[in-house]
């Protein structure tokens, strides 16, 4: 395996009316060559596919690809389409596109803003003062067998 077909860990989950066996590897390729320059942030993927309309019958057939990414939030697509395969592919172009945006914002993200201060050393004891005289031992209050000023 090259660098951009990297091993992905999928789970399919579908019927085997809906997809057999050779689609299944399909799958299990598109999804390597899409997402397997991203291997390194990826913890799983899982394929599920479902007829819309269950036994009563219909053409809705619909694909959802989620892919679980290290320190990210999970993406998820989902393509609906008469054709099993057609909305299959289409998920498959979806989470390609959302995988690489999210990762794409966490390398663009700025790590971290340095606060310089401009403060000069007077600026900064002023404060410090203010605050030993009012945290001395007994200020503000008589201790026993004290005169007050």
């Amino acid at each position: 395996m090259t660098a951009n077909t990297m091993a992905v860990p999928v789970h399919i989950r579908a019927s085997e009316r809906d997809l057999g066996a050779d689609d299944r590897t399909y799958i299990r390729g598109k999804l390597g060559r899409a997402l397997g320059k991203f291997a390194a942030n990826i913890v799983r993927v899982s394929v599920r596919t479902h007829d819309v309309n269950g036994p009563r019958g219909g053409v809705d057939r619909v694909c959802r690809i989620k892919v679980v990414l290290i320190g990210l939030p999970s993406v998820v697509f989902e393509k609906r389409d008469p054709a099993m395969n057609a909305a299959v592919d289409g998920a498959l172009s979806g989470i390609e596109q959302a995988v690489v945006r999210v990762v794409q914002r966490r390398w663009m993200k700025p790590r971290r803003a340095v606060v310089w201060s401009n403060r000069t050393d007077q600026q900064t004891a002023a404060p410090a003062q203010a605050t030993r005289s009012s945290s001395r031992l007994g200020a503000g209050r008589l201790s026993r067998g004290a005169v007050p000023n």
